[in-house]
């Protein structure tokens, strides 16, 4: 890959093109870095604050009335709501998997079908998580496997 890097005139506004042929993994990869690039998530660990990188947070849950944001080595507490943090990562990588978790559709290693209609994911920490029924639809059309009609 090409990169070119050019120093503009302080009166004009920076600006990023990316041309490419293929849309590959790095094409990918670079236009996540750009979606959260200014993006700042919160979180708390042992009364320290925190400032996370969306790309790091494997899904983020809510128990007992608490959030909680889980990364591959720590877990950190939120004090926003999930739905507000939804919000925030929608149009990112994230999508709601059950009522009470949204998860980082690039975290996911592999994914199994349930007998009962849920879908398991082990993620890159080779922790499984569940996808609820309802949102197993939404789940594989990110992922590219729903049927065409």
């Amino acid at each position: 890959m090409k990169v070119i890097v050019e120093n503009l005139a302080e009166n004009r506004e920076s600006e990023v093109i990316i041309r490419y042929h293929t849309r590959d993994e790095s094409v990918r990869s670079l236009l996540r870095f750009l979606d959260h690039y200014d993006l700042k998530v919160f979180g708390e660990y042992e009364k320290d604050k925190y400032i996370l990188n969306p790309d790091a947070i494997l899904y983020i849950d809510s128990l007992n009335h608490k959030i909680f944001i889980h990364t591959k080595g720590k877990i950190y507490e939120s004090k926003r709501k999930l739905y507000e943090l939804e919000e925030d990562l929608k149009d990112k990588l994230f999508f709601r998997a059950s009522k009470w978790m949204i998860l980082n559709i690039d975290k996911i290693v592999s994914v199994k079908a349930m007998f009962d209609g849920r879908f398991e994911a082990t993620l890159e920490n080779k922790e499984k998580v569940f996808i609820s029924r309802k949102y197993v639809p939404t789940l594989k059309e990110k992922l590219g496997l729903a049927r065409r009609k």
